[in-house]
């Protein structure tokens, strides 16, 4: 069947075949279709639309919701490989890093001995990376080489070489080399390969910390001495690497000298220059002076800002929020950017979160409100390094400042949305975001929203610090959610926070509250209290540093549990260690406790053990231990010793007027 007969089939699918139509039928379909085909407009190819080598994988998996009980496509999907706590987390997936990295260093160290065709075409990461001595034959284009690739140690040893042959460099690659030397501050960063290394690192919490790094004295400074003239250009790259890395004093000299020597320089030196502001002057006032002199000096000069220039003012001015006009000098700024048509990114709201929400005097400000506004629904890209510290700020003011449960909502919404998450930052940053949101549900949500977001997130996405599982454990006894309690407890086992006293403490509160529970659940509750108790004591055999030292709280409060399971045998092994180890034990059992194990032992009719709790209460000070004394010889019938025994333990006088106000 021709392309026409094709055409004409599906015009008519509803007539009858081609063998059964006649031939004066079939020629008149023919011209149909043809003059048709002629008064129809011509097919428009649209023209080609460039693709990434991931964009149908990208198209593939927006198709597919993300899957909560999955773990990280990262981890093997095997119930024995996949990490359940934070540390485990890290050591699966740096181990499996470190294996690459095991694997590109036996390629880079024994090269000779792979000398098989790896990929063809030749692809040169797949290659072991050429080794720069002495005796390496090197000229300028090796270097422009290793130069655009970003390799500062062999960029230093290949000019090294070139020095030692007096090999004169065009102004161009010293200038190429320069600008490497202080980005990287002579010293080669962190591969872009290693992500789960870069994923892990622990950052500086906020703002990063402004220490003085830089090489004085380095290849870059003799670098830069041996342009002759130095430019704009050669100003601007040591310049901006000195204020990059903390060499602020050495960053106003430079600029200071090209002043001096009327060179114009570009927006990235005002830049580094306003943001540097705080380190070069303590006194505030001092400090926006340096910022308007480098602003009217831009203008002077005819130096466009863009959107570095309007972070690193806001950066400034979040460093003296307390200022009583930082806050109008922030609009100021925000109104005369947006007339120049600069938009803020997600730096800037972070710097404008600093300054609005840290005011001391206690007011809320609802400036997150007024970004979320902006931003709710659309799709974000990093535009400045800093962005990456917005949302973790964000939802700090949300459970700190604005203790605002709806608005956490909206900023999590926001984070999903699209490939926002990509703007989440590192695992720190994550843990951070995760860990106020927590503690915000758990405060000001109910029990529902809590425990719909626990299943959601956790432990494939976050897996709760001891503070926030310890919030958590508050949450559900205020709630009286007791029957969460087992849940709450493999989880804690999973998490590996055993050795965590306060942890501890909560959990036997909240098994000791839970009285109005189904029989079915004393059970588990007592196999929880129990479990405990072996770990504790299990601990003793084992070295390691941080111990449980129990408490007598601790103690009464897992008698109580067990007995309320009727487990008496075990409550009895607590109640003889209390008794062998008094000078181990900080504190002593609460007075209900003591009075439930002495019921239990009256029921079981083991007196001697009841005469021993009415002993350690009295050893204790507790004053209704008389009380105690009276409910024992009332309910039995003890023998002559075991009367002398306890009334040598509450006096017989006490004992007597006890019974009678009880009769």
């Amino acid at each position: 069947m021709n392309s026409l007969q094709c055409i004409t089939f599906l015009r008519y699918p509803a007539r009858k075949s081609l063998n059964q139509i006649s031939q004066q039928q079939l020629t008149h379909l023919r011209h149909t279709s043809t003059s048709d085909l002629n008064s129809s407009n011509k097919i428009v190819i649209p023209k080609r639309i460039e693709r990434g080598p991931t964009d149908i994988l990208k198209a593939l998996s927006d198709t597919v919701k993300q899957d909560y009980t999955a773990p990280h496509f990262k981890y093997h999907d095997d119930p024995f490989l996949i990490p359940t706590s934070n540390m485990a987390k890290r050591m699966y997936a740096l181990s499996q890093e470190s294996g690459r990295k095991a694997a590109q260093w036996v390629r880079q160290e024994h090269a000779e001995l792979f000398q098989h065709k790896v990929a063809d075409p030749y692809i040169e990461a797949f290659s072991p990376r050429a080794i720069y001595d002495e005796k390496s034959e090197v000229d300028e284009s090796t270097l422009q080489k290793v130069i655009a690739q970003h390799l500062v140690s062999d960029a230093l040893t290949i000019y090294g070489l070139l020095e030692e042959k007096s090999v004169e460099l065009t102004r161009e690659t010293k200038q190429s080399l320069l600008e490497l030397l202080c980005y990287y501050n002579n010293q080669d960063s962190l591969e872009e390969d290693w992500i789960e290394e870069r994923w892990f690192k622990q950052a500086v919490k906020g703002r990063e910390k402004k220490m003085n790094n830089w090489k004085k004295g380095s290849t870059a400074e003799k670098l830069f001495a041996s342009i002759s003239p130095p430019d704009a250009a050669s100003y601007a790259a040591l310049l901006c690497g000195k204020a990059v890395h903390g060499d602020m004093d050495g960053a106003q000299r430079l600029y200071q000298e090209a002043v001096d020597a009327g060179i114009a320089l570009p927006v990235q030196v005002f830049n580094r220059l306003i943001a540097g502001a705080p380190v070069l002057k303590e006194a505030h006032e001092l400090r926006w002076n340096i910022v308007e002199d480098l602003l009217a000096t831009m203008q002077q000069q005819g130096v466009s800002p863009n959107l570095d220039t309007l972070n690193a003012i806001l950066s400034t001015i979040s460093s003296m929020s307390v200022n009583q006009y930082s806050q109008k000098n922030a609009l100021a700024i925000l109104a005369e950017f947006k007339l120049l048509g600069i938009e803020p990114s997600l730096a800037s709201y972070y710097f404008l979160l600093n300054i609005f929400c840290h005011d001391k005097s206690g007011m809320r400000s609802g400036v997150l409100v007024d970004i979320l506004n902006i931003l709710e629904g659309k799709s974000l890209s990093i535009r400045d390094p800093r962005d990456v510290l917005f949302f973790s700020e964000a939802m700090a003011i949300c459970r700190l400042h604005l203790r605002d449960i709806d608005t956490a909502y909206r900023l999590d919404n926001l984070l999903h949305t699209a490939d926002n998450y990509n703007l989440i930052g590192d695992s720190f940053k994550e843990s951070v975001y995760y860990r106020f949101f927590f503690f915000l549900i758990c405060q000001m949500g109910t029990l529902k929203e809590f425990w719909e977001l626990y299943n959601k997130l956790v432990p494939n996405i976050y897996v709760p610090e001891p503070a926030v599982m310890e919030e958590i454990i508050n949450t559900v006894e205020l709630n009286e959610a007791f029957e969460l309690l087992p849940r709450l407890w493999t989880d804690l086992l999973m998490f590996e926070h055993m050795d965590r006293e306060s942890i501890l403490v909560a959990m036997l509160r909240a098994l000791q509250k839970s009285q109005s529970v189904e029989p079915s659940m004393l059970d588990k509750f007592a196999d929880v209290a129990w479990d405990i108790w072996q770990r504790v004591e299990s601990q003793k055999q084992q070295k390691i540093t941080r111990k449980i030292n129990w408490t007598g709280p601790m103690l009464g409060d897992i008698v109580q549990v067990l007995l309320r399971a009727d487990r008496y045998d075990q409550a009895l092994d607590i109640m003889t260690c209390l008794d062998r180890r008094q000078q181990e034990i900080l504190g002593v059992p609460s007075f209900e406790s003591l009075n439930d194990f002495l019921n239990k032992s009256i029921e079981k009719k083991e007196i001697k053990n009841a005469i021993w709790c009415i002993q350690y209460c009295a050893d204790a000070g507790f004053e209704d231990t008389i009380k105690l004394a009276s409910n024992l010889s009332t309910s039995v019938e003890l023998s002559e010793n075991e009367r002398n025994t306890l009334v040598g333990i509450v006096g017989h006088e006490a004992l007597k007027k006890q019974s009678v106000s009880a009769s």
